[in-house]
């Protein structure tokens, strides 16, 4: 997201809107020297912005599409798979120590050329799930919906495919060593583990036995009981109500 000014003054006197998109900042001029037109301005220039990042996000993950990545296959086998990949995504630099790219989505092209075949990830699932409100005539996911599964699955350190319960265990170990609440907790892990669910039933997540969610303790702890009074208790009540009124 955003920051929390997102409209800055330049050295020149000219307003304009910084953001920060998985963690790269960008700036649009807002073309003015006055506050008020600028903050009027602002709105359609951040939406721009982030309709612009997503834009060069679904180019780059094109090769997740069927044909792309048939076409990819072909080429990978005419040469070799890290040049299909690097010769796609034009990322090229890897871990020293690993080998592995430094470029994560360099990194799953040539694990997905690799396998064969296309992983299924979490943005998928968010894909499926409206699809199958469409098709079941609901009304579309809320945009604060969309907005909290969308910080969850950023601070989320695994894709689907390594979602494992220790996996699991082990970012709530990291949520909670940073200080977040049981319930937001529990807000997050609940918000992922519905995706699996609703995408096991569509039969998108056929191969998935368990929800690995299912396996891990992410509840936030029960709230202390309250007593419910029986009849017995307000007979009681009755009772003794006569002699505070004589007080």
């Amino acid at each position: 997201g955003r920051p929390k000014k997102p409209i800055q003054r330049r050295s020149n006197g000219v307003y304009c809107v910084q953001m920060h998109l998985d963690g790269r900042r960008v700036m649009r001029s807002l073309q003015t020297r006055d506050l008020e037109v600028a903050c009027l301005r602002a709105g359609q220039a951040m939406a721009e912005l982030e309709a612009e990042h997503k834009a060069r996000q679904q180019g780059a993950t094109r090769w997740r599409e069927a044909k792309e990545f048939a076409h990819l296959l072909d080429l990978a086998d005419v040469v070799d798979i890290p040049t299909a990949a690097e010769g796609y995504t034009g990322q090229q630099e890897r871990d020293e120590a690993t080998g592995d790219y430094l470029d994560k989505n360099t990194h799953a092209l040539a694990q997905a050329l690799y396998e064969r075949h296309v992983p299924v990830v979490w943005n998928d699932l968010i894909r499926e799930v409206e699809r199958i409100r469409r098709r079941k005539n609901q009304s579309p996911l809320s945009a604060s919906w969309h907005r909290n599964v969308g910080i969850a699955l950023k601070q989320c350190p695994f894709e689907l495919a390594e979602a494992t319960p220790e996996a699991i265990r082990e970012w709530i170990d990291q949520m909670q060593d940073s200080g977040l609440s049981g319930l937001t907790i529990n807000s997050k892990c609940s918000l992922l583990s519905s995706l699996v669910s609703k995408c096991m039933r569509s039969g998108l997540l056929q191969g998935m036995a368990m929800n690995p969610f299912d396996a891990a303790d992410y509840s936030a702890g029960e709230a202390d009981h309250i007593y419910t009074a029986v009849e017995q208790d307000y007979r009681d009540l009755s009772g003794l109500l006569p002699k505070h009124l004589d007080r």
